[in-house]
């Protein structure tokens, strides 16, 4: 059979991306330095608005998860109210449930981030995000929808 296959399966032990936590792997994306000469291929080839994108909305979802992470979320980001919630320089509307039986409350957030170039001026992106809080025993069972 291993003739059939068209790449070589992948051992998850052997790759050091599935040992990391979530959060570890989106905390240590932001903290790398990009290379300059990356960024400059980029945009010789037209893709400095999606990283750009990419970049922002990366650094919104950290901030989000910091929050949620913290324990002040319901203040922060007055989550399930339907205002929207200003993050830097980001509007996003912030919402989360738990569904009965699961040890997980889901966290989803949309909104605009707003990107500037020089051709185009200032454009809204529309971004969204989730995240899955693992909650403890017994915490969450007022918020179950």
């Amino acid at each position: 059979m291993n003739r059939l296959q068209i790449r070589p399966q992948i051992n998850p032990l052997q790759n050091p991306l599935f040992n990391q936590s979530l959060e570890t792997l989106l905390l240590d994306t932001l903290n790398q330095d990009n290379d300059s000469d990356h960024d400059s291929e980029n945009e010789e080839l037209g893709f400095v608005s999606k990283t750009n994108l990419a970049k922002e909305e990366s650094k919104l979802e950290k901030e989000v998860i910091k929050m949620i992470l913290s324990g002040k979320s319901e203040e922060a980001l007055k989550p399930n109210s339907g205002q929207a919630v200003s993050i830097g320089e980001h509007h996003i509307c912030v919402g989360f449930h738990v569904e009965k039986g699961s040890e997980y409350r889901v966290w989803e957030w949309h909104g605009h981030i707003m990107l500037f170039d020089d051709e185009n001026g200032y454009s809204p992106e529309y971004i969204y995000g989730n995240y899955f809080e693992r909650m403890r025993e017994g915490v969450g069972a007022d918020w179950v929808e």
